[in-house]
């Protein structure tokens, strides 16, 4: 149940240590938001347990990129169907292991894309791509603010395995 997962997984004896553990190492209490998927469309994408290694070293460690994206009320429908279409040309770019597509459950003029890259020097690369250039240009005039972003060093799941290479 999609749905109930969140407040299910909370009752997990798993979940329960991990939050014992990392309770007083928290500077503020933990936040969440819900989005829901627009990108990838197969759920099989979405199987971290496939993609469990306990050999996985430190130099390989995968740049998360999360970019925070609001537009203007009225253009939703447009901005998805843009970014679809660069999300769906990114998966397939050597230096891309995924390019997620997330709506806010609580605000339609919000989205998160998460960019998983390879190497450092993937996201200059994925920028110099026609399909990037397009998506940028057809959605400019979308933006409600200016898109902002964070990088992340991705430590779960390990990278090489199924579950991160959505192409």
């Amino acid at each position: 149940d999609v749905q109930n997962g969140p407040e299910s997984h909370k009752e997990t004896k798993h979940y329960e240590a991990w939050r014992d553990t990392v309770a007083d190492m928290m500077f503020r209490p933990r936040q969440a938001k819900k989005y829901l998927t627009v990108f990838p469309e197969d759920e099989s994408a979405w199987n971290a347990a496939k993609s469990i290694d306990k050999s996985h070293k430190s130099d390989d460690d995968l740049l998360c990129v999360h970019v925070y994206v609001s537009v203007k009320p009225g253009t939703e429908s447009a901005f998805v169907q843009a970014t679809l279409e660069n999300a769906r040309n990114s998966v397939n770019e050597a230096g891309i292991s995924r390019f997620d597509v997330l709506q806010s459950e609580e605000d339609a003029t919000k989205f998160l894309l998460i960019e998983v890259y390879k190497t450092s020097e993937a996201p200059a690369e994925h920028k110099e791509t026609a399909h990037y250039a397009t998506w940028r240009d057809t959605v400019a005039d979308m933006m409600a603010e200016p898109r902002s972003a964070k990088k992340y060093t991705a430590r779960f799941p390990a990278p090489g395995f199924a579950g991160w290479d959505a192409a």
